[in-house]
C-alpha cells in the first residue's frame, strides 16, 4: 500500500492516457467506416486517416510552443490540454453529421489537430507534475495505460459502431476520450 501510495500521482497522471490511446484505436477502425458512408473511395478515406500522423507533425510542437509561454492559475498545459480536448471532442462528434466528405475531411483535419494539441501538453505535463525520480514510471505507466485503451476498445470497435453508428460512435469516442482526462487533470494535479 505504501509502494502505491508513493507513485499515486504518477499512476493518477497517468489514467488520461487511456482516453488518448481510445481515441486512436477507434478511429483507426470507425473513421473508415464514417468515411465508407461518404464515399467509395479507399484514397479518400486514406486521406482522412493520414490527417492524424500529419497534423502531428507540426501542430504537437506549436502547442508546446504555446504552452510554454502561457502563465495562468491552471499552469501552463492545464488550459491547452482542455481547450484541445473540447475542440476535439465537438469536432469528433459533428463527423456524423457531416453533409459530404469535403466537410468529413475539414472536421477530420480539425479533430486530428485538435487531439495532437492536447496530447503534445499532456505528455509534456507528465514530466512538470511529476517527482523526477518517478517520471521514468510514469511515462512507462502512461504508455502502457495508452496501449491498454486501444486494445480494450479495438475488441468492441464493431459492437460500439453496430449498436449506435455514425452518431453513437462519435459519441462514445468524445466520452472515452474526455471522461479520464476531465476526471484527472483539473481536480486532482496542480501544475507548478
Amino acid at each position: 500500500m505504501m509502494r502505491f501510495l508513493k507513485f499515486k500521482n504518477a499512476i493518477l497522471v497517468s489514467i488520461p492516457a487511456f482516453g488518448i490511446g481510445v481515441f486512436w484505436a477507434l478511429s483507426g477502425t470507425i473513421a473508415p467506416w464514417i468515411a465508407y458512408t461518404y464515399t467509395n473511395s479507399a484514397t479518400k478515406v486514406l486521406a482522412l486517416l493520414a490527417l492524424g500522423p500529419f497534423t502531428g507533425i507540426f501542430v504537437q510542437y506549436l502547442a508546446g510552443i504555446i504552452s510554454d509561454r502561457t502563465t495562468s492559475k491552471w499552469g501552463r498545459r492545464t488550459p491547452w490540454i482542455l481547450v484541445g480536448l473540447i475542440v476535439a471532442c465537438i469536432s469528433q462528434i459533428l463527423w456524423a453529421y457531416a453533409p459530404s466528405y469535403a466537410m468529413l475531411f475539414v472536421l477530420g483535419f480539425i479533430t486530428y489537430a485538435s487531439v495532437n494539441f492536447f496530447q503534445g501538453p499532456y505528455y509534456t505535463l507528465i514530466y512538470e507534475v511529476i517527482p523526477k525520480e518517478q517520471t521514468g514510471f510514469a511515462v512507462f505507466f502512461s504508455r502502457f495505460i495508452f496501449g491498454i485503451g486501444g486494445i480494450a476498445v479495438s475488441f468492441f470497435a464493431a459492437t460500439i459502431w453496430k449498436s449506435g453508428g455514425a452518431i453513437g460512435s462519435t459519441i462514445t469516442i468524445a466520452l472515452l476520450m474526455a471522461v479520464p482526462v476531465l476526471l484527472i487533470l483539473p481536480f486532482t494535479l496542480r501544475e507548478n
